[in-house]
């Protein structure tokens, strides 16, 4: 693994530090810093799109656009021994600056990390700086609120999944009745019953790649976008449009019986 160049912090202006105490685990945590991916689908108001040059265990290098379409190159280089990683702006509108980011461990029963991000600025007055770390600050709050959500479901969804299914059906109730899309829980899984072009599907309400909300998206078009990566899935026979080899699985047969009832079923 690359480590950073240094144990101690630039020799830039520090134009102020965020903190925040955070309900997950160093697994999601690291998870969620070389997840590059996720930028401009869960942050889409500060990231408007990413093209990555280069990732690893080490960490990831990308081109970013944000929503006015300016551009910059990101590097972000994680040390796990240390719990920390460093994130630099090599180029463009933000060129210079960096952001070191340090965790550490809350003394609690339920996982836990206190974050402590620390900004430093390239040539910026002494009488600028206080307002560009407020700016940094209301950032990261942001960041954080948006990024949290994320972590928490992935670790909850890994705690329910089950490694096989069998047979299975359930009764969701009078088709009259029913306002779709509606979410039921069959065989230990969530799914998501709903109208996709004048034909119903049952679907999974978790994306196979890393366990996003598809329930938060509506189907277009024949298709469902994952909100966390963007992975496209064909609602008819669950295959990944953007990626090969992620598929939607098992899909769920939803009929309605000669009494007007709605069942769900799987079939192994």
């Amino acid at each position: 693994m690359t480590h950073p160049e240094s144990d101690t912090h630039p020799e830039l202006p520090h134009v102020g530090r965020y903190e925040r105490v955070l309900p997950v685990s160093l697994e999601r945590m690291f998870e969620n810093v070389l997840d590059w991916a996720h930028l401009p689908w869960v942050h889409a108001s500060t990231f408007a799109g990413i093209r990555c040059e280069d990732y690893g265990a080490w960490g990831w290098r990308a081109e970013v656009v944000d929503p006015a379409g300016s551009k910059w190159t990101v590097e972000l280089k994680l040390d796990r021994a240390r719990r920390r990683w460093i994130t630099r702006n090599l180029d463009g509108a933000y060129a210079g600056a960096q952001i070191w980011s340090q965790l550490s461990e809350v003394d609690d029963a339920a996982p836990s990390l206190r974050v402590a991000v620390d900004f430093y600025v390239p040539g910026i007055a002494a009488e600028q700086r206080a307002r560009a770390g407020d700016a940094y600050r209301r950032l990261y709050q942001r960041l954080y609120d948006e990024d949290v959500d994320m972590m928490v479901q992935r670790q909850r969804q890994l705690e329910l999944r089950i490694d096989s299914l069998g047979a299975a059906s359930l009764c969701l109730g009078s088709r009259a009745e029913l306002v779709l899309p509606v979410k039921a829980t069959l065989a230990g899984r969530e799914f998501v019953v709903a109208d996709v072009d004048g034909q119903l599907r049952g679907y999974p309400a978790r994306c196979p790649h890393l366990l996003g909300p598809l329930d938060a998206a509506l189907p277009q078009n024949g298709q469902l976008t994952c909100p966390w990566h963007g992975f496209r899935f064909d609602l008819n026979t669950g295959e990944c449009a953007s990626a090969v080899g992620l598929r939607l699985h098992p899909l769920a047969v939803a009929e309605e019986d000669g009494d007007g009832q709605l069942w769900l079923r799987i079939e192994p």
